[in-house]
């Protein structure tokens, strides 16, 4: 907390404060929430970085109770296409989302937009569909892919799962939004 709080200044003249982002940083629930807690104590906007795809534990939702904002990271839709993704359905993601949404907690998702894998218009639009009734959800952030990351897998001796995949065009990544805007989603942010 005092090198948190030696940032002072800086958090209160833009308005920012922490992010706790991961790996996945709700499997150390317990630590964030202490951490918050006295964050909360200070004033001290909090913001926690996750995929949601943890039990919610009474840890978890003591986490959320002193978060001021979640971003939450939605890798697919579909179960079976996020299962390929990520090895896991997205079962707990959703109801993570849906947890957030049933107790107040605004909210931001990030969808990786990667070619093959989660491209597909009529997936935005089954997110757009999920998500729009949410009144939580303050923006949803559409990302194209990259491989700044191919190098991890390299220096692993592993071949990148995506290895060889292009990050998606300008013309995909706009028609994306349109979907999720056309589907009720007013706060699309499309980054090329």
């Amino acid at each position: 907390m005092d090198e948190i709080k030696a940032y002072r200044p800086f958090y209160d003249s833009s308005g920012g404060g922490i992010t706790v982002s991961g790996g996945e940083p709700l499997c150390q629930a317990s630590a964030v929430a202490e951490l918050f807690r006295l964050c909360k104590k200070e004033g001290i906007h909090t913001v926690i970085d996750t995929s949601g795809a943890v039990k919610l534990t009474h840890s978890v939702k003591t986490v959320l109770q002193y978060s001021n904002l979640v971003i939450l990271d939605v890798k697919h839709i579909r179960s079976a296409a996020h299962h390929a993704i990520t090895g896991m359905g997205n079962e707990k993601t959703l109801a993570f989302a849906r947890y957030l949404e049933e107790v107040g907690i605004p909210f931001w998702v990030r969808y990786v937009v990667v070619p093959g894998y989660s491209d597909a218009e009529e997936d935005a639009v089954l997110l757009a569909d999920f998500l729009a009734p949410f009144t939580s959800l303050e923006q949803v952030y559409l990302l194209p892919y990259h491989s700044l990351g191919e190098h991890k897998w390299k220096s692993m001796g592993v071949t990148s799962p995506l290895h060889g995949v292009a990050p998606p065009s300008q013309d995909c990544m706009g028609r994306l939004k349109e979907c999720m805007i056309s589907r009720g989603i007013s706060s699309v942010s499309c980054k090329t």
